[in-house]
């Protein structure tokens, strides 16, 4: 895997998980394979709003938001429901993170368009996943 196959030039990407090791992870495979991005996180849906507030007043829009599933006080479901039927985030890539392989959270991750990622569980495999998520940047960048 080539770093430079993943290079977007400085795109925001807002990460959405209860699990801190979950983020730092993440984080440090995206910042792994694109030194310039920018990673936000958030804890929970309801945090994951307040950002995306907080953010619009600087006409700041995440080129990618990667969303858990199973989360407390807003969940992954609900979060991208609301993305998807607000005229702001609407057209921002979001994939979905998860554990869950219940068929249920696939449905409904098709029904609105996004990519269901199941979590690896080695680290050769998240880079292959961060990769294959840096290209919604590049779709969206074009």
């Amino acid at each position: 895997m080539n770093n430079s196959d993943y290079v977007i030039m400085n795109a925001t990407i807002l990460l959405v998980d209860d699990d801190p090791d979950d983020l730092f992870i993440l984080s440090d495979a995206f910042r792994t394979l694109d030194h310039s991005c920018e990673i936000i996180e958030a804890y929970d849906g309801d945090a994951a709003l307040l950002l995306l507030d907080e953010l619009g007043k600087r006409d700041v829009v995440p080129d990618l938001i990667v969303v858990d599933i199973n989360m407390p006080v807003l969940d992954g479901r609900e979060l991208l429901k609301l993305l998807k039927t607000n005229d702001d985030y609407k057209e921002v890539p979001v994939v979905m993170y998860t554990t869950s392989s219940n068929v249920f959270d696939r449905l409904h991750c098709e029904q609105y368009q996004v990519e269901l990622f199941i979590k690896p569980s080695t680290l050769e495999s998240i880079m292959q996943v961060v990769g294959q998520m840096l290209q919604y940047c590049k779709k969206r960048a074009a």
